[in-house]
């Protein structure tokens, strides 16, 4: 069975066994046993929606400190364009370029260049494979994996091509290696990470090949460190000319709806939120989305500028990044002839092939599989499907299922264990003291 690598990790002594997290979780990836919150690996798609509701610290994501970067000879920067919104309208993201480099990269690459590669090769894959619609972004690895986990069947809609954080990766590697006769394994490009989920894309790509990047630092880990470089820069701000080109493009990646505004495509959608995503691709799946040919799809509500990882408002920063990209040439010109060699030479496209991650069925053989079916759905009758949580899982659905499996025991529920509930206030140790006898006994 595959082993899947997570962005997140559970601190078990500073989990209270609250259940915000797995009331959140829209995969149903976490369990509370014995009082402390649990993944199932197989079912995390890496959202953070956990990290953001736990108030514990119990949840942490796993970036690469800015610590560890002097043990790094060649640093290259990519920042986030969620990054550019957080320091004001009034700070141009030249100064948030210039900032990375005295904090210690050697270079910083901004995706604007990255994107019109990328639009590019949309378009052109767009106008070779009518067949498939809607064609639905590959950029966000959260969608991606729950696409791959919950509706399998929609793999195919997935646009084949290195999201925009990748192809400039490389591009960093190849023209730093060209310029200054150094090897490509020598240099290491940082993604400064809006979210978790990037991490993951890092160590262990969707669609089982190699990343280009080398680790990520999130905005939260970088953000104090270059407020004050940054501040201090725009102090003095002489600069005319960004480090790495900017355009009103690749500031507007950083919300949804962006690179819509900018395109002004017509039967394009942008879509943001697990929820509201998982309806469309009910929609897709159904056959019900019609009229549609491209899907901009984000996990997070605004897209990256309101990832787990970002320190302002999300509402703030993408009023801000608005206001940032009509600053700036609104497209940058790039050589056409190269954009076409990459998209021929396949280097614009992922490496490897997406594929499905259904969840395991209840068993792999089928008829033992159809009888634990019938045991799940016949058990589900006798719940009360009130999804109080207080047995560890986050459905009635869901506790049926393990029951089922074998994972679970009816016990675990209150209404078939008179013991259940006294179990969870002595592992909670609740205190009753100051009830009377007759209020104790009225409670229970």
């Amino acid at each position: 069975m595959t082993e899947y690598y997570h962005s997140i990790q559970f601190i078990e002594e500073s989990c209270t066994g609250c259940m915000a997290c797995m009331r959140i979780c829209p995969t149903s990836a976490i369990r509370i046993r014995r009082g402390k919150a649990a993944l199932v690996s197989e079912r995390c798609i890496d959202c953070g929606l956990c990290l953001q509701v736990c108030t514990h610290k119990a949840i942490v994501p796993k970036t690469d400190a800015f610590s560890t970067l002097p043990r790094f000879s060649y640093k290259v920067a990519i920042p986030s364009s969620a990054i550019y919104g957080h320091f004001g309208s009034e700070i141009s993201p030249i100064c948030v370029q210039e900032g990375l480099i005295q904090l210690g990269f050697n270079e910083v690459f901004d995706i604007s260049t990255a994107l019109e590669y990328y639009v590019y090769s949309i378009e052109r894959w767009l106008s070779e494979n009518r067949s498939l619609r809607p064609v639905i972004l590959s950029v966000c690895p959260t969608v991606v994996r729950l696409i791959q986990v919950l509706f399998p069947s929609l793999v195919e809609h997935v646009l084949p091509l290195q999201p925009p954080r990748e192809f400039i990766a490389m591009l960093a590697k190849v023209t730093i290696s060209e310029r200054l006769g150094v090897k490509p394994e020598e240099i290491s490009c940082f993604f400064i990470a809006p979210c978790s989920a990037i991490m993951i894309s890092i160590k262990q790509p969707a669609e089982g090949s190699r990343s280009s990047l080398d680790g990520t630092i999130g905005i939260q880990d970088i953000y104090n460190h270059l407020y004050s470089k940054v501040f201090e820069i725009s102090k003095e701000h002489t600069l005319s000319e960004p480090i790495s080109p900017i355009s009103g493009l690749g500031i507007s990646f950083g919300y949804v709806g962006g690179l819509l505004r900018i395109l002004a495509k017509e039967r394009w959608l942008a879509v943001a939120g697990l929820s509201n995503l998982i309806r469309i691709f009910q929609e897709i799946e159904s056959g019900r989305l019609r009229g549609v040919e491209f899907i901009e799809c984000w996990s997070s509500p605004l897209g990256c500028c309101g990832g787990s990882l970002t320190v302002e408002s999300s509402y703030i920063n993408r009023s801000r990044l608005i206001d940032l990209s009509n600053r700036f040439p609104q497209r940058l010109e790039i050589d056409l002839d190269a954009a076409k060699k990459y998209y021929d030479d396949k280097i614009s496209f992922l490496h490897g092939k997406l594929l499905p991650r259904p969840l395991k069925p209840l068993d792999t053989n089928i008829l033992r599989a159809v009888k634990k079916m019938k045991k799940r759905d016949e058990f589900l009758k006798l719940l009360p499907k009130f999804n109080c949580g207080l047995c560890g899982c986050p459905t009635c659905s869901t506790f049926a299922e393990e029951v089922a499996s074998g994972q679970e025991d009816k016990e675990s529920c209150v209404f078939f264990s008179p013991n259940r509930l006294r179990k969870l206030i002595n592992l909670y140790n609740i205190d009753f003291s100051s009830l009377s006898e007759d209020e104790e006994e009225e409670a229970f």
